[in-house]
């Protein structure tokens, strides 16, 4: 499958704070790609990058296999349609605000209008091109915005959050939109989204983003709980983990499959975290074990083929999980 997106060794900062971390990160050309994160988890600044809107502090991009000069350069953001959170919309008609892009690169009135109602007639704005922008719902705006980035033609459209403040009406619209580009595969489609189950159903690949950096979307612990701090402890359902010193607001935990340490036996170590379980699913995946325990929570983890074998395990086995505090990030 051919990448439209090559990183390697990606980092951004924010006044010292680094917000993104990336080893290696390749997006698929010509498919539907879910970036799965709280809030702060740093999709935004992934996607201004992405939009070459933002330079990074380090590392490596490569799109469509060349390298990419970062910001300043016109040619490639005009190859990517970016529908932000809260999209702006001028004060016009439908009409105009959709067709400002072609207008400012000067073309003609009759392909500006030729253009807009092709696309207003994709995601069904025909009804609204005469109504002024100021007057539309939240919903309706999102899918305006959408129509003002795909009337230029980019090769990849990016959409930060896009369901958060859509109506039921416009939800199921923009998602019949992706479901159809999923199908076409005419677009590269990149949406950052807090929601598993959607990203799930929509998208072609999914990732997580934690802390700024990458896991892979199926084998992520991502649990939602609250946090005690005068216990450093943190409860989701019931499991009830220790967390660093250092934790001292957040109300979603995660742990690095790679981090967790399969075992037969309670483990005699200073680990603080150790639950028992019973595995309930083994795949093997590029010679990486995946294993899913049910314990007091799901957890997934990784491990060797040579840890398999050296423990014996077998689906249905009772196993314990156990991990550092040090490996826990509480967002």
């Amino acid at each position: 499958m051919e990448s439209l997106y090559q990183i390697s060794g990606l980092a951004f900062s924010y006044s010292g704070r680094k917000v993104l971390d990336l080893d290696e990160l390749h997006i698929a050309r010509n498919r539907v790609t879910a970036v799965v994160g709280p809030n702060g988890s740093g999709k935004s600044t992934l996607f201004d990058i992405l939009a070459f809107l933002r330079r990074p502090d380090a590392g490596r991009i490569l799109f469509r296999g060349s390298p990419a000069p970062g910001t300043g350069s016109a040619g490639l953001r005009r190859q990517v349609g970016y529908i932000q959170q809260k999209p702006y919309l001028m004060k016009m008609p439908v009409r105009d605000n959709i067709g400002l892009g072609l207008k400012f690169r000067g073309a003609a009135r009759a392909d500006i209008d030729s253009a807009v109602n092709a696309v207003a007639g994709e995601l069904g704005l025909g009804p609204l091109l005469e109504r002024d922008a100021g007057k539309l719902s939240g919903g309706e705006i999102q899918k305006v915005a959408l129509a003002r980035a795909l009337v230029l033609q980019p090769e990849v459209v990016l959409m930060d959050e896009p369901f958060t403040y859509l109506d039921e009406g416009s939800l199921h619209d923009i998602e019949e939109w992706i479901a159809g580009q999923r199908t076409s595969r005419e677009k590269t489609i990149i949406f950052s989204t807090h929601d598993r189950l959607r990203a799930q159903s929509l998208s072609d690949t999914s990732f997580n983003l934690i802390n700024g950096r990458a896991y892979p979307f199926s084998s992520g612990n991502l649990f939602s709980g609250a946090l005690d701090v005068n216990d450093n402890t943190f409860t989701s359902g019931n499991a009830r983990f220790t967390v660093p010193e250092s934790v001292k607001s957040g109300h979603k935990l995660f742990i690095d499959p790679k981090h967790l340490v399969v075992s037969t036996e309670r483990l005699s170590s200073s680990m603080r975290n150790n639950f028992s379980g019973t595995i309930t699913s083994m795949s093997t995946v590029n010679g990486e074990v995946h294993l899913t325990i049910k314990a007091e929570v799901t957890f997934h983890a990784v491990i060797t083929r040579r840890a398999m074998d050296e423990l014996n395990l077998q689906l249905g086995n009772p196993v314990w999980v156990s991990c550092k505090s040090s490996q826990i990030s509480v967002i």
